[in-house]
């Protein structure tokens, strides 16, 4: 850009985005000047002021986050960038047992992580516990029935058991 003395660049120059870096500041071509001299231009006869971005590379780091069910078959393996959180995936039914959480934390994911299915033994579907989140598949005595985060349990046909 050519700035007349005693002026400024704009703005887009002054803050440019280059994608997997991240941007440290200006550099002047000569020492002569101060690396902010860009903000206001010195009167200078015949002179040419440069600049150079400078900038630093961004290192991104991914963890592995793996989900497993109960008898250790993986439901889910996750690459999760440093800090963030991984997505659970639905839990298959299991007869007998209603899905509670899983044995660990997945968010702010920071290390690599195997985490798996936890499970409550049930006998009645009485026992069955609201899950907080999602609708819940439970399979007892053969029979299949929907658990809903609003507190119904419906059978197989819809019907309201619980």
């Amino acid at each position: 850009e050519v700035v007349n003395c005693g002026g400024g660049i704009t703005t887009d120059v002054i803050d440019p985005e280059m994608e997997g870096y991240d941007f440290k500041g200006w550099k002047a071509w000569s020492d002569e000047y101060a690396d902010d001299a860009y903000e206001k231009v010195p009167a200078l006869a015949d002179n040419i002021i440069g600049f150079t971005a400078q900038w630093e590379q961004v290192i991104v780091i991914y963890y592995t986050v793996t989900f497993k069910n109960w008898d250790n078959a993986v439901l889910a393996i996750e690459s999760i960038q440093d800090g963030r959180d991984a997505v659970p995936p639905t839990v298959p039914a299991r007869e007998g047992y209603q899905f509670t959480g899983w044995d660990g934390d997945y968010t702010n994911v920071k290390v690599n992580i195997v985490l798996t299915a936890q499970f409550k033994e049930l006998t009645s579907i009485e026992q069955v516990v609201v899950p907080q989140k999602q609708a819940q598949k439970i399979l007892l005595n053969g029979a299949l029935y929907i658990a809903t985060p609003k507190g119904n349990i419906y059978d197989a046909l819809g019907r309201k058991v619980k």
